[in-house]
């Protein structure tokens, strides 16, 4: 039986740590073999000409001059490899612009490492048949950007500020259940420990700042807001959700949008 061949995969990210972290990751891959590792952005257009990568994964932490440029210079590029944008920012208008060469993804952190090569697979295979589409069958508009901006109108609408730490956990959260139910059986490894490296903090603190930020809406949040959402599925005796019963709870409601 033939062997498959693995991934050629060229990472990219504009903060070092942030690489060495995703390269580590996906070593742990046999399916993926890391061609080349690129930390400066202006560089990228000529690493990809030269490596030929089948698929490039690119971290996105917010939208810069260079991703512009990136996304000029690509469309007129020979060796065009579908690129996976990987994130917790919005879709920058450019990517979105560019995404109608049916080459470009985005995908919210945090993803699973199976989930992570599960879609540059994907994104591969359709390179390789020759597909012009990937946008129109899996729109840069579709699950994870419109998860993470409907997550954060929920949290607004409950009465849970912006500026707290505890609402941007919470979101990263109601993200990832979304996208991967099965995550909740393990909040600690699963929840907990992704955002907390993400953020640089501790897995305590992101338990403490969501728990707080739960405590805020339900003592001082829109009432009606929070009674159409959980209804009398809360513990009475303890009057709020915990963590996983809010988080749980938000994510089914935005499947239900």
């Amino acid at each position: 039986m033939e062997m498959k061949k693995p991934l050629r995969l060229m990472l990219a990210a504009a903060n070092s740590s942030e690489l060495h972290t995703l390269a580590k990751q996906l070593h742990a891959s046999p399916e993926i073999e890391i061609c080349s590792c690129v930390a400066d952005e202006s560089a990228l257009g000529g690493e990809m000409e030269k490596r030929k990568p089948d698929v490039v994964l690119m971290d996105l932490v917010q939208p810069t001059p260079q991703n512009q440029s990136l996304l000029y210079t690509y469309q007129k590029m020979k060796h065009r490899p579908p690129i996976l944008f990987y994130g917790f920012a919005q879709i920058p208008p450019q990517v979105q612009q560019t995404a109608s060469t049916g080459r470009m993804y985005y995908l919210n952190k945090p993803a699973s490492l199976e989930a992570i090569v599960a879609r540059l697979h994907m994104l591969s295979a359709h390179q390789t048949e020759g597909s012009m589409t990937i946008a129109a069958q899996t729109p840069m508009r579709g699950a994870a950007p419109s998860i993470a901006v409907q997550a954060c109108r929920l949290l607004k609408q409950i009465g849970i500020p912006p500026h707290l730490c505890g609402y941007r956990f919470l979101k990263e959260a109601i993200v990832q259940v979304c996208q991967d139910p099965c995550c909740m059986q393990a909040m600690t490894t699963r929840i907990y420990q992704p955002i907390a490296c993400e953020n640089q903090t501790t897995v305590s603190q992101v338990e403490r700042s969501m728990r707080y930020a739960i405590e805020y809406a339900f003592n001082r949040g829109n009432l009606d807001a929070i009674e159409s959402i959980f209804g009398f599925t809360i513990n009475s005796a303890k009057g709020k959700p915990s963590n996983s019963e809010c988080i749980a709870m938000l994510a089914d409601h935005l499947h239900r949008w």
